[in-house]
């Protein structure tokens, strides 16, 4: 089987059945599964799932984990060889597995091929656009990382190869609320070679964050932030790390979010306030950035 459809929920039970509707009536001309696993749900969400049973394979963890472990178990669990994830609140349009097997047939390496389309919330082509590359073009290597050192692309409405995530443990664990976990996860995956494309298609209804509101006082994003940084160090080398820093230097926007974090944990303070401080003079609107100040302070 080459695709599951992998839909984690915790306490989902308003949104719920019309994600599994939506995953359960793809238009696929073959077969897939659907995957639901509920992290031990404490409302209605497991009478929600029963009313779909025979339909979408269910799985149950005896105890809550970490909402990114919960995408690991489906990652674990999957038949599929690629899975397309959908979280509880969103909505997948019916061609959304016809579209993205499409896309996924053009590329050289599908089995270390990330996969994603646009969005109504948070659109990623601009990450793009400004890291120099452009929508449905495949990109990988020492530079693919740039995209992503501004902020993650959402698992939910993205397609990735089971095997190889597997291979490299999955989404990085991190104990954090609000650690921006996918930011973490595709850094991770630039790094160990995977390959990367956002075709120009919009083949899911996602409108908003769950789990990181744009209304999230500063504060509270740098702690995550920092914290980001720290639990990737586990998993990545600190050279690792400190070439992905060499390779941000080249863009024209700096990824402050990301460079504050590096500061924070001692890597490469001094390169990092250099880099800005020279940056600073060329775009002086650079210090209209309230994380720019704070990296120079950190």
């Amino acid at each position: 089987m080459n695709y599951t459809i992998a839909i984690p929920v915790y306490n989902g039970a308003r949104t719920l059945g019309a994600a599994i509707a939506s995953a359960r009536d793809q238009n696929a001309p073959f077969p897939f599964e659907v995957l639901v696993v509920d992290n031990a749900s404490t409302d209605s969400t497991p009478e929600i799932i029963q009313t779909f049973t025979g339909r979408v394979r269910v799985l149950r963890n005896p105890s809550m984990v970490t909402m990114y472990e919960n995408h690991n178990v489906c990652l674990r669990e999957a038949a599929g060889r690629h899975v397309l994830f959908c979280h509880a609140d969103d909505v997948l349009e019916p061609h959304a597995l016809t579209t993205v097997d499409r896309a996924l047939c053009t590329v050289p390496t599908p089995e270390r091929t990330v996969l994603w389309g646009r969005s109504l919330f948070r659109d990623f082509a601009r990450m793009l656009e400004i890291s120099g590359y452009a929508l449905d073009e495949v990109f990988s290597g020492p530079s693919a990382v740039k995209p992503f050192l501004y902020y993650g692309v959402s698992p939910s409405g993205t397609c990735y190869p089971r095997e190889t995530m597997n291979a490299v443990g999955g989404f990085v664990y991190t104990a954090h609320p609000l650690c921006p976990n996918d930011w973490m996860t595709m850094i991770l995956l630039a790094n160990r070679e995977f390959s990367f494309v956002m075709i120009d298609q919009l083949y899911m209804r996602r409108k908003f964050s769950s789990t990181l509101p744009d209304n999230t006082p500063l504060a509270r994003r740098m702690e995550a932030g920092e914290a980001a940084i720290r639990d990737l160090r586990l998993v990545l080398r600190d050279d690792d790390i400190l070439a992905t820093l060499k390779a941000s230097f080249d863009l024209k926007v700096p990824p402050t979010a990301f460079y504050y974090a590096c500061a924070k944990n001692r890597l490469s303070r001094p390169g990092i306030k250099r880099h800005l401080l020279l940056k600073g003079l060329r775009y002086p609107l650079l210090w209209k950035d309230p994380l720019a100040i704070r990296t120079l302070l950190a």
